[in-house]
C-alpha cells in the first residue's frame, strides 16, 4: 500500500526507516489506534531507537497523513491516568502529534469482516 487513512478499515503495519513498527487498528467508525513498537538494537550502527511516550500500548489516535516515503503524522490522545498538568495557557494537555521518521512501507495485516458476519 501506498498510503493509509482513516476511512479505511482493518489493522496494518506501518514501519518507518529505523524499524520502528506502527500497528494500526482502524474501525468501521474511522476511530483508531495506534501501538509503537521501536526498532531493535542495531549492532551495526550501536545505537537503539527513541523511546517514546507508551511504546508498546495502544493508544487512540487520529491519522493526519501516512504515505510511504514521507513521515507519518499521527495524533494520539493520552491516557486519563497519564494528564496530569496544564499548559502554559492553562488548557489540559491531552495528547499530541507525533511525526514519525520516513514511512518504508504499509501492509494490511487483516481485513475487515462483512457487516453481519462478525
Amino acid at each position: 500500500m501506498e498510503r493509509l487513512a482513516h476511512d479505511e478499515p482493518g489493522t496494518f503495519d506501518v514501519v518507518t526507516s529505523p524499524a520502528a513498527r506502527y500497528r494500526i487498528s482502524v474501525n468501521d467508525d474511522s476511530s483508531a489506534t495506534m501501538t509503537r513498537n521501536p526498532a531493535p538494537f542495531d549492532m551495526q550502527a550501536a545505537s537503539w531507537s527513541s523511546s517514546l511516550y507508551r511504546d508498546g500500548d495502544s493508544l487512540s489516535c487520529h491519522i493526519t497523513w501516512c504515505r510511504v516515503g514521507q513521515p507519518a503524522r499521527l495524533i494520539f490522545f493520552k491516557r486519563i491516568e497519564d494528564v496530569t498538568y496544564f499548559t502554559e495557557r492553562g488548557l489540559l494537555y491531552t495528547g499530541t502529534e507525533r511525526r514519525t521518521s520516513p514511512v518504508v512501507s504499509i501492509e494490511r495485516v487483516t481485513v475487515p469482516l462483512a457487516p453481519g458476519h462478525g
